[in-house]
């Protein structure tokens, strides 16, 4: 985990053109937290398109990523946590995509996210009515957390068995 190149990672697509669609996935708050976090010298990444259409309103340290889908696995493995602050998902897809990549979830009790990150040790639900500086300080408890450090491949492990759950093909039987 200390050898990851990046701190903090966003993974969903910028859509201008869809007002609610914005409410819901909170893009002034990414934007926000983004350059919170990059004043802070922490390296953050958003990755997904359409987010170069505004990068103007990004920190110049913010990177913006819009890879093949088969480079996003590469991208995820490079960063230590994974932050989601949606109002609304059905998923995300990102989630599944950052659990399985070994990243801390930083994210909100959306989707997937209650049933697959409640029992996790790398995994923490945040609140819907907190700011982007409380996300900040809790991105920055993470990052300074000695035990997750120590501990990283012993609480790593623990997911496998939460992973297997969520495979496709043990879903598949439950439809």
């Amino acid at each position: 985990l200390r050898d990851r190149e990046f701190d903090v990672l966003f993974s969903l697509r910028y859509q201008n053109d869809n007002y609610h669609y914005s409410l819901r996935k909170r893009y002034d708050f990414i934007i926000k937290l983004s350059n919170l976090l990059s004043e802070s010298k922490l390296k953050v990444v958003i990755l997904g398109e359409g987010w170069n259409q505004i990068k103007s309103s990004l920190s110049e340290n913010v990177l913006v990523f819009n890879p093949s889908f088969k480079d996003y696995a590469k991208i995820y493995q490079n960063c230590k946590i994974y932050c989601n602050p949606s109002l609304v998902e059905g998923g995300p897809i990102s989630l599944p995509e950052a659990f399985s990549s070994g990243c801390i979830i930083l994210t909100t009790p959306v989707g997937l996210a209650f049933n697959l990150c409640l029992n996790d040790d790398l995994s923490f639900l945040m609140p819907f009515d907190k700011n982007e500086e409380f996300f900040q300080k809790k991105i920055f408890q993470l990052i300074k957390n000695k035990m997750i450090y120590e501990n990283y491949e012993f609480l790593l492990d623990s997911r496998l068995g939460i992973i297997d759950k969520i495979s496709f093909k043990n879903l598949s039987k439950k439809l």
